[in-house]
C-alpha cells in the first residue's frame, strides 16, 4: 500500500478534445483508445478481431466493432470540466508537417466545473438520481451529474475513459501502485457503476485512466471494479504524437531512450531493451482477478 500522496489531473486538451488541434487529423482520442485496446493482449485473447471503426455512424453504430462486437467509448470527465480544458488551454494550428501556431486560448477568467470523482463520491444511487430529477439545463454540478448518469445508461457495451493522470508523490511498486487506485476508483465510481450493471446485466462496462505513462484497462465484473492490465502509452502512436507533439510533462520517459542513443547503444538493443520492460510488466502485472475465459 503506497501512503504517499496521490495526485490527478485532467489531461491536456489536445489529448480529449476532438479537433482541438486544427489541421491534425489525429486530434482524436477515439483514435488512441482504439490502439491500445488493440495492443491489450486480454481483449486479443476475448476478442481475436481487430476492433475498427465503422464505415459509417450515422445509424448509432457503435466506435469500434471486434467481428460482431460492437464497444462505445465515452468520456467521463465533467462537462464543466472538459468546456474549462477548451476554453482557457492555449488554441494551437498545424501549419505544416513540424509546425505549429499556438494562440492565446478563447477566453479569459475562470468558471465553476465540477469535479468527478468528488461531485459523486459518498452518495447513494438514490440520492444522485434525485438529484438528476431536479437538474435543469443550466451549466453547474446538478447538469454535470445528469449527463454522467445518462451517459452510463446508453445501451451499448461501453469503454469509459476517465481522462485524468495518476501519480504518486513517491511512487512504489507498480502493481501496488496500480490497484491501489483501482481500488479506489471502485469506491468512487462503484455505486454508479453498479447501477449500471442493474440497469444491463448482459452489457460489458470497460474503464479506463492513466497513472504515470501507462493505461490501466478495468472491467466492472461480479459487483467489483477489477484490474485487467496496464500497458505503455508507447502502444500507441497515436497518443505519442499527441502527447509529444503539443502536451508538456511527457517527455520524461523518452528521455529515457534518448539515453540509450547517447550511450551508442543500437536501435536492436534499444528495441529488446524495450520489449524487455514490457514482459517484465506483464509478467509483474500478471495476477488476474478476471479468467480471460470468462470473457464474453
Amino acid at each position: 500500500m503506497n501512503d504517499s500522496s496521490l495526485h490527478f489531473q485532467l489531461l491536456e486538451a489536445p489529448l480529449i478534445i476532438k479537433n482541438y488541434v486544427a489541421g491534425d487529423a489525429a486530434c482524436n482520442y477515439e483514435i488512441y483508445l482504439t490502439e491500445i485496446i488493440n495492443a491489450s493482449s486480454w481483449l486479443s485473447s476475448a476478442f481475436p478481431a481487430t476492433f475498427c471503426a465503422p464505415s459509417s455512424g450515422s445509424h448509432g453504430e457503435c466506435d469500434v466493432y471486434s467481428g460482431e462486437y460492437g464497444l462505445d467509448f465515452k468520456i467521463i470527465a465533467s462537462k464543466t470540466a472538459m468546456q474549462a480544458r477548451s476554453i482557457y488551454s492555449f488554441q494551437i494550428i498545424k501549419m505544416a508537417d513540424g509546425a505549429y501556431a499556438h494562440c492565446e486560448s478563447k477566453g479569459k477568467g475562470s468558471m465553476n466545473t465540477t469535479r468527478f470523482p468528488q461531485a459523486i463520491r459518498g452518495q447513494t444511487i438514490e440520492q444522485l438520481l434525485a438529484v438528476r430529477k431536479d437538474a435543469t439545463k443550466k451549466q453547474g454540478i446538478e447538469n454535470d451529474i445528469n449527463e454522467y448518469l445518462d451517459t452510463l445508461e446508453v445501451r451499448k457495451n461501453l469503454l469509459l475513459f476517465f481522462p485524468y493522470r495518476f501519480s504518486f508523490e513517491h511512487p512504489g511498486d507498480l502493481s501496488t501502485d496500480i490497484r491501489c487506485i483501482v481500488k479506489l476508483c471502485n469506491e468512487d465510481f462503484g455505486t454508479t457503476l453498479h447501477y449500471r450493471a442493474m440497469l444491463y446485466p448482459t452489457l460489458d462496462t470497460f474503464f479506463v485512466f492513466l497513472y504515470d505513462y501507462y493505461f490501466v484497462l478495468c472491467k466492472w465484473l461480479q459487483s467489483s471494479l477489477c484490474f485487467l492490465e496496464a500497458m505503455p502509452v508507447e502502444r500507441s502512436d497515436t497518443f505519442q504524437h499527441l502527447a509529444l507533439t503539443y502536451c508538456h510533462n511527457w517527455s520524461q520517459k523518452r528521455d529515457v531512450y534518448l539515453r540509450m542513443i547517447q550511450e551508442g547503444k543500437t536501435e536492436k538493443e534499444i528495441e529488446r531493451e524495450i520489449d524487455e520492460e514490457d514482459r517484465n510488466l506483464r509478467n509483474l502485472l500478471g495476477e488476474n482477478p478476471v479468467q480471460r475465459s470468462n470473457a464474453p
